[in-house]
């Protein structure tokens, strides 16, 4: 039975995503950051994975259309935004700086932000937290615009420049890491194990630290109405099992 009602969830989806560009009330603008799977990629220069696939979903159901623009990183993304130059964002967590620049809707996903390491010979910090990694002379690499939580935010600002290298991509961050020219980075777990499983990398491990956990929401320019945003936040509610679903399909890929 349950099986039953996830493919019929699931064909729901499809049947509103297929239908919507037929209607439109107004189009937005998506600004999107770096590619980062599977929450966004591209296929064919068509933007892909999970966090768009949901997207396409909630906007379809509010007879919104949708235009992309390309942000050379996630910071540009949250300029662009702040200019009116893009009306929305995906995957934004919660800041009380952020909620200066825009709104957000409520949540439609939950993340958790982990340490990815090598921990060949440094299976005695295995206990450890992010500040006594550094105070060990370790080096990270972390994305540049991303939020991972406030008290993180303040012991990455306490480090050297030379411990704390700004990296846009999970590619990079990963090759990195993998040629060790840092000692760990900071990742979604679920994308950090997404790259590592389709990559086939060998002796990257999760680090038992988890960095951060929060919820995940749309952020939109304070350009937009809130008619438009409370219509958003009504559909997020009411498709729950149906995002669950998107995410579940990408997830098990790994």
């Amino acid at each position: 039975m349950y099986k039953v009602l996830k493919i019929s969830l699931f064909l729901l989806y499809l049947s509103s995503a297929k239908t919507y560009a037929e209607v439109c009330n107004t189009t937005l603008t998506l600004g999107l950051g770096n590619i980062w799977p599977p929450y966004y990629f591209e296929v064919d220069s068509q933007p892909r994975g999970a966090d768009i696939d949901i997207v396409k979903m909630l906007f379809a159901q509010a007879n919104i259309c949708l235009n992309y623009r390309k942000m050379p990183s996630s910071a540009r993304g949250m300029i662009e935004l702040e200019k009116g130059n893009i009306d929305f964002l995906y995957a934004a967590s919660f800041s009380k700086e952020r909620e200066k620049i825009g709104f957000f809707s409520r949540p439609y996903r939950r993340e958790t932000v982990r340490i990815f390491w090598r921990s060949v010979g440094r299976k005695y910090l295995a206990g450890g937290t992010l500040e006594s990694l550094f105070l060990s002379g370790l080096v990270v690499a972390t994305n540049r615009g991303s939020f991972i939580g406030n008290t993180s935010e303040q012991v990455l600002k306490r480090q050297n420049e030379s411990a704390v290298v700004s990296v846009p991509t999970i590619e990079q961050r990963m090759m990195m890491l993998r040629h060790q020219r840092v000692d760990f980075i900071i990742e979604d777990e679920v994308a950090g194990l997404y790259y590592i499983h389709k990559e086939k990398l060998k002796g990257i491990e999760l680090h038992p630290y988890v960095i951060y956990q929060n919820d995940i929401s749309l952020m939109f320019s304070r350009n937009i109405s809130e008619k438009t945003i409370t219509s958003i936040n009504k559909i997020i509610q009411r498709n729950s099992k149906s995002i669950d679903l998107i995410i579940e399909s990408y997830t098990n890929k790994r």
